[in-house]
């Protein structure tokens, strides 16, 4: 599914919320870019609900470990592994996506 649908299913009206969509649909984006899956990790009935980004930080720790082998212990902090796995510019776009939630 697509995120406009996901967030349609969620309840969130399009024709009133064409500019939050505007917003997010950038963000789903550079999270492919970064990431290669599109953003997995956003909370979609928070967001239908605030029409604010909603980032699940929690999901996405779990798939870094699941996914690409993140171990707290052998690769230090969340950002470290990001850092070394994606690059500075990913480190920085979850920042901003954590500040946003």
């Amino acid at each position: 599914m697509s995120l406009i649908s996901d967030l349609i299913s969620e309840g969130l009206n399009l024709a009133s919320e064409e500019k939050f969509l505007e917003s997010v649909l950038p963000k789903d984006e550079k999270f492919m870019e970064y990431f290669g899956v599109h953003d997995l990790f956003r909370d979609l009935p928070m967001m239908a609900m605030t029409q604010k980004c909603s980032f699940n930080v929690v999901k996405f720790d779990k798939w870094l470990h699941s996914v690409h082998g993140y171990n707290e212990y052998k690769h230090g902090s969340m950002r470290d592994f990001i850092q070394s796995k994606f690059g500075e510019e990913a480190c920085r776009f979850i920042e901003n996506l954590l500040k946003e939630t």
